[in-house]
């Protein structure tokens, strides 16, 4: 009997806890919780952004005015969705060479650093360029040490891109949600110009709107992961014999039963990131380097938990699970594999990084070009403008491509780590690449 988590087979579904009424909604007040601070803050931010509207200074009218953005800007949002997909190939075609170039690419980057430092001769050069040379050494040393692990990597992104390439539909989420994020950043940024206006001294408010801020953009973040790792999730346990259309039945599960989970995790780490960005605040005003600390604790504390919560939620995604179960089975997870999860989610991530650098690179070079070459009415300032908006923008294109195979490669080593016998059972070729890479690790 198949459920609605993807989970087939009973004895699996059993040691996932997929015996849970699936309908169940996890976390409910969580989710109610972020509904109603959505519908409150943009009530207010319409409230608060309308009283404090002013005249728009249009002194720049003409040198801002759309008409010379819009073309170039067109042109990079294309190129950057072209590049992420030739991108995303040669990682399909040449996973090992792609991984071993990400890894190498870091040991070429720090030496470059150190050597221009250092040429510069500038106060302090010394000690910056041999900070370079020193983490250049560092990770050519580690990409010596993880070169054998690379086939077992490689074999899992390409599994993930083959999979996700299969099921169009978790880009367009992941597109979709990037269209949500802008409509909320634009309206919370209107809200928030308009409160900080009317009271300019009110902590408390600041604190609720970045807190605010932050918690949507993770819930959205989320809310496409869940929906990548359920569909690859589905795929990984029924494979040979898929439902129509896994990724709505994924994205509707993300975004009802499993909702209160993302959002109660999220909301965690919102509340540390708004913290860390208040503590900022205090530079100049309290001890500098009790601030610097309390802020890189934070900072240290908030990427453990988004990274821990990347694993959490494939849990929430294949089984259902509330977030404090998922999170207890994903510390078991850890303690069970080790290092292995760590280094292979490493090797993977940092290829796509990768990807997604260039790709902002390539794109900022083409818009930048286009403004100086092309725009009559173009200086300086607009040309800087327009490199750094065009970095932005395909920067975030490719990532977008990127999480998505991201996603799908965490689901996939999940699945294998806590149930490789239905691998063996689905796809018995893809286990055997699998099963036999992993044992020359650990053999």
């Amino acid at each position: 009997m198949v459920t609605s988590f993807g989970i087939q087979d009973p004895e699996a579904q059993s040691k996932a806890g997929g015996q849970e009424d699936s309908k169940k909604w996890r976390d409910w007040w969580a989710a109610l919780l972020y509904v109603i601070h959505v519908i409150a803050v943009g009530a207010l931010a319409v409230w608060f952004g309308v009283g404090a509207v002013n005249d728009s200074d249009d002194r720049d009218a003409s040198l801002y005015n759309i008409k010379h953005w819009a073309p170039q800007l067109a042109v990079v949002i294309i190129f950057a969705a072209i590049f992420s997909f030739l991108w995303i190939s040669l990682v399909k075609y040449f996973p090992v060479g792609m991984i071993k170039f990400a890894l190498w690419a870091g040991v070429v980057a720090n030496l470059v650093l150190a050597i221009l430092v250092l040429a510069s001769r500038t106060q302090n050069s010394v000690v910056v360029g041999i900070i370079f040379f020193v983490f250049a050494v560092i990770q050519a040393l580690y990409a010596y040490w993880v070169r054998f692990r690379v086939p077992f990597a490689a074999a899992l992104i390409t599994k993930a891109i083959m999979v996700t390439g299969q099921y169009p539909a978790c880009y367009i989420v992941s597109y979709a949600a990037v269209i949500v994020s802008v409509f909320w950043i634009g309206l919370w940024s209107f809200g928030a110009s308009g409160a900080i206006a009317t009271m300019p001294h009110a902590a408390a408010i600041v604190f609720g709107l970045l807190v605010s801020l932050y918690w949507t953009m993770e819930v959205i973040r989320n809310v496409v992961h869940v929906t990548v790792a359920g569909t690859v999730g589905t795929f990984y346990f029924q494979q040979q014999n898929m439902p129509r259309n896994p990724t709505i039945h994924a994205l509707r599960r993300a975004t009802s039963t499993s909702l209160g989970s993302i959002c109660f995790g999220s909301l965690i780490v919102s509340i540390l990131e708004a913290i860390r960005v208040m503590v900022r605040g205090l530079q100049g005003q309290c001890n500098e380097f009790v601030v610097c600390c309390l802020s890189c604790l934070l900072g240290v504390i908030e990427s453990l938990m988004q990274y821990f919560n990347k694993w959490a939620y494939i849990q929430v995604a294949l089984y259902g699970k509330t977030f404090v179960k998922a999170s207890k089975d994903t510390w078991t997870m850890f303690k069970a594999q080790g290092l292995d999860v760590l280094i292979n989610d490493d090797l993977t991530s940092t290829v796509l990084f990768i990807g997604c650098i260039i790709g902002g690179v390539l794109s900022g070079i083409l818009g930048g070009l286009w403004t100086y070459f092309h725009v009559t009415t173009s200086d300086d300032r607009m040309t800087v403008s327009v490199v750094v908006l065009s970095f932005f923008i395909g920067y975030f294109i490719t990532h977008l491509t990127m999480a998505v195979v991201n996603s799908g490669v965490a689901c996939y080593y999940v699945c294998f780590a806590e149930d490789p016998a239905t691998l063996r059972r689905n796809d018995p070729e893809f286990y055997e690449v699998m099963w036999t890479r992993q044992a020359l690790l650990r053999g």
